[in-house]
């Protein structure tokens, strides 16, 4: 207060004493209507007391008190001290104080999103149009190769293996130099490029035991897994799901094993399992359930005999097992 100037205090000084004013007042006018009621609750007494002292013997009769003159009650009003409260014209204007403007918040700036459709385009679909043309490109190629009997059947499978090495390699390098999309369109060939060296060596020349074969596309899925939790690639799992699910159509004989069929199935589901719950592809479940659906129908049409039940019912158990456990943990332990 002492920072103010002296006509603005005396203002302050002036609100003040009026506010007190009016509250004294108030005050009179409140004890002037207790003091009136008072005396209208008397006179209301009074003819009462009076027909009492009438039925009364005159000996015992006694004076009824009076109630005392009502005296005008007018109100007080204090006058203010002459020295603490001057007229508004005797206070000398104080000049107006300058309020600096408040600055005005700059708005959030909202990044309108466009989208670019040259972006989509020369990175998104002609990178895979890219890679299906080096795909059938690269198909064709060993076909007349085979056909014409370019190279021997030993040296087409293991160029078909280099390939789909080299491509892996290449994918891990453009992936390094943060080229994504062009790196896992060459990832998902390189796999692509080791189940068909596989196929090659089994069914196309028989370069490679059942055994062999066997273990040969377990790796290359396992290895496509892998890599598409590191580089976060859908279309690599993709790709090692279609390998891992056509390993026992492809290595068919024709012979019903069904413990070895359905085994099998339980590990690659587990694996594609604990993928989409690390990664958060809840989709991939489906594709799998209904991938593991369509192995089930299969066997059953084919194979299925009464005394064969209860192996068949125990495998469709653990499947069954796996999956609402993989549908539920996620939900209860992650959130």
């Amino acid at each position: 207060m002492d920072s103010q100037p002296p006509g603005i205090r005396l203002i302050a000084l002036e609100r003040k004493l009026n506010a007190l004013q009016l509250q004294v007042d108030g005050l009179h006018q409140q004890l002037a209507e207790a003091r009136v009621s008072m005396m209208e609750l008397v006179s209301s007494l009074r003819p009462a007391a009076e027909e009492a002292a009438a039925d009364e013997p005159a000996g015992m009769a006694r004076a009824v008190p009076t109630a005392p003159p009502t005296v005008p009650v007018r109100p007080i009003h204090i006058e203010p001290p002459p020295s603490a409260v001057r007229p508004a014209d005797e206070i000398a204007p104080t000049p107006p104080v300058e309020v600096p403007p408040t600055p005005r918040r700059p708005l959030p700036f909202k990044e309108e999103r466009h989208v670019n459709w040259e972006a989509v385009i020369g990175a998104n679909w002609l990178n895979r149009i890219g890679v299906l043309v080096l795909l059938l490109a690269g198909a064709f190629l060993a076909h007349l190769a085979w056909q014409r009997h370019w190279i021997n059947p030993t040296a087409q499978t293991v160029f078909v293996f280099a390939v789909g090495v080299a491509l892996l390699v290449a994918g891990e390098v453009f992936q390094r130099r943060n080229v994504l999309i062009f790196a896992q369109g060459l990832t998902s060939l390189g796999i692509f490029a080791l189940y068909a060296g596989g196929f090659m060596g089994y069914h196309l020349h028989g370069l490679l035991s059942l055994n062999a074969t066997f273990i040969a596309y377990t790796v290359i899925t396992a290895i496509a897994f892998l890599l598409a939790a590191r580089t976060n690639s859908i279309a690599v799992v993709l790709m090692g799901m279609l390998g891992g699910y056509l390993t026992p159509v492809i290595l068919s004989t024709g012979q019903d094993a069904p413990i070895a069929l359905f085994t099998y199935l339980l590990f690659l589901n587990a694996a594609i399992a604990a993928t989409a719950i690390a990664k958060r592809w809840d989709f991939l479940q489906l594709i799998a359930f209904a991938a593991t659906f369509i192995m089930f129908a299969g066997w059953f049409i084919k194979f299925y005999e009464p005394p064969k039940r209860w192996t068949i019912e125990w495998m469709l158990s653990l499947h069954a097992g796996l999956f609402m456990l993989a549908s539920v943990v996620p939900r209860v332990v992650l959130g």
